[in-house]
């Protein structure tokens, strides 16, 4: 529990910097947004973090943030967003897996996808993360996601 704190609060301190920043008007736009899923179960309203962390309340965000079981594995993760600009209601995705392992020594590792405008989604589904996506959700015994604790972070900028 305490690495899970720590990945939060590591991501939030290290985002609260860019608060004072204006964005720009490409990042500003909300033609950007996807304004509602064309089919399927509605995923809730998205999940904001940093009013706990601001309030002090972890155990309550660390509680919100624990994702569902999803079909197909059985790991234990936390999902939210992470306000980095008020003024401009800017907020990062993370989606975060303990190790399957040892989680209480494993060490964090934390996920940038590479390249402009590339979601750290892809490295979850497609490279090194708990999950892939064939025809369904199938879990995966990539030994990224069972010996670190990997913090995947989607650093294009969502507009709410």
């Amino acid at each position: 529990m305490l690495k899970e704190t720590l990945c939060v609060l590591l991501l939030w301190a290290s985002l609260e910097e860019t608060q004072s920043r204006g964005c720009s008007s490409f990042f500003c736009r909300k033609s950007h947004l996807v304004s509602a899923l064309s089919r399927g179960s509605d995923p809730g309203k998205p999940l904001f973090l940093t009013p706990y962390l601001e309030k002090g309340n972890i155990e309550e965000a660390r509680k919100q943030s624990l994702v569902g079981p999803l079909p197909g594995a059985n790991v234990k993760s936390y999902a939210g967003y992470l306000t980095v600009n008020k003024k401009y209601n800017s907020n990062l995705y993370f989606w975060f897996f303990p190790a399957q392992e040892r989680p209480e020594t494993a060490p964090v590792l934390l996920w940038l996808q590479g390249g402009p405008g590339g979601t750290s989604m892809f490295g979850l589904f497609v490279e090194h993360g708990p999950y892939v996506v064939l025809k369904n959700l199938t879990g995966t015994n990539m030994a990224v996601c069972l010996s670190t604790d990997p913090c995947l972070v989607c650093n294009n900028v969502s507009l709410y």
